[in-house]
């Protein structure tokens, strides 16, 4: 009799953990908080509509730490590329990418004018050092990879060894516990706190717009700081040649070629559309910032960074604040995104519409997931009961050693 109460006994406990490995995997999954209610809450402005819930309505909220310190930007333009080119000798393809690189650096100091920083943040980052011959794959790298590096907050390791790819082209959903990270990683990317390659211009959504007498759409077009000072340049050469001053026409030429060349003509209409897609009725685009909400100047951020259409656009919860024809809208507008994109967001629909890859945030390291959050959560569960079941069938050897009576340090070799 015995015997058998501690067979019992043994197969009790066996299915006990057992569960308790499901129920690990579970509340991990949890712990993403991820949701896919399309319930629908009012909106805080004057123009309300329907808002589809996110558990986390504030804007940013996934972090514990919010600012990080912001890299030194420099003004740089025509005259840079002259001094570089007056010590080196560069090729004509090379110069037009240094140029090229200027002007995004000049759209995004503009971006930028008026944020502050926290001087109470303090990050530690570091990362592995790259050889000569990894440094001159940098420049002309489209994809971004960087090796074991570590990002700590307050003394608090956030990253640690963790490695970070990201391939041209594909829409990236990062998504992991709140609190662990994921914001504090958008903004050091966003910084080059991070080795990124410098042919790939990074913009960062996260803050709303300010609020002054600009029309919405005039934020949305001032954005591109290469067509303002086209369109600048044009009208004071148009007036020079109106008063019978004929020198600079060849100039004013060029000017002409340079705006068809970016599409100047079909801006505005392009700038309107988005934010017609985001909400904004015809009157709403052409009012002052200063008139609308946090909330929808937050929109008018966001239409900003679509318009600019960067290489790498950073986005955190861009789906709060939206309401839901303005969530579909820009479900549908980013499906078709050609360029590279990085997401944070708790909504599983739109991870799962949008999203080509899925990067898991878990214990301090980055894991990579081909699909969308659906996908993921699947591939997620089997590689965990895989682990288990690794774990488990380890421990079982180390006991059967143990039993034959070797130690314990010789069994975990």
């Amino acid at each position: 009799m015995p015997p058998k109460k501690s067979k019992a006994k043994a197969a009790k406990k066996e299915k006990s953990g057992k569960g308790s490995s499901e129920g690990d995997v579970e509340k991990r999954l949890e712990d993403l908080d991820i949701s896919d209610d399309n319930g629908t809450d009012g909106d805080d402005d004057d123009c309300s509509k329907p808002v589809r819930k996110n558990k986390f309505q504030a804007f940013g909220s996934d972090d514990d730490v919010e600012n990080s310190e912001g890299s030194e930007k420099e003004s740089k333009g025509d005259d840079a590329v002259k001094e570089v080119t007056a010590t080196k000798k560069v090729s004509h393809k090379e110069k037009k990418l240094m140029k090229k690189q200027f002007e995004y650096q000049k759209q995004l100091e503009s971006l930028n004018k008026g944020k502050t920083s926290s001087d109470g943040d303090q990050f530690t980052v570091s990362q592995a050092d790259k050889s000569a011959a990894q440094q001159m794959q940098l420049e002309n790298a489209i994809d971004i990879k960087v090796d074991n590096f570590s990002i700590s907050a307050r003394g608090k390791d956030l990253f640690v060894n963790a490695s970070l790819t990201i391939t041209a082209g594909r829409r990236y959903g990062l998504v992991g516990p709140n609190g662990h990270g994921k914001t504090t990683l958008l903004k050091h990317i966003a910084n080059r706190s991070l080795k990124i390659p410098p042919n790939i211009d990074v913009l960062l959504c996260e803050q709303e717009v300010v609020a002054d007498d600009t029309p919405a759409v005039e934020v949305v077009l001032k954005a591109d700081v290469k067509r303002t000072e086209l369109l600048a340049e044009q009208k004071i050469l148009e007036e020079d040649a109106a008063r019978g001053n004929l020198k600079n026409q060849d100039r004013l030429s060029e000017v002409y070629e340079e705006l068809q060349l970016i599409g100047a003509d079909s801006a505005e209409a392009r700038a309107r559309r988005i934010l017609a897609g985001l909400g904004f009725t015809r009157e709403m685009q052409d009012r002052a910032t200063k008139q609308f909400s946090g909330g929808w100047r937050m929109r008018v951020s966001l239409a900003r960074a679509l318009f600019l259409e960067p290489t790498l656009l950073l986005l955190d919860e861009p789906t709060n604040h939206l309401d839901l024809n303005a969530v579909i809208w820009l479900d549908n507008y980013l499906q078709v995104w050609k360029k590279t994109l990085l997401v944070v967001s708790h909504d599983q629909s739109f991870l799962d519409n949008v999203c080509t890859d899925v990067i898991h945030l878990d214990n301090q390291k980055l894991f990579y997931y081909r699909g969308n959050f659906s996908q993921f959560k699947k591939m997620y569960v089997q590689r965990r009961k895989e682990m288990i079941k690794e774990y488990e069938k380890q421990e079982k050897k180390i006991k059967q050693m143990k039993a034959s009576g070797m130690s314990s340090k010789t069994a975990l070799q």
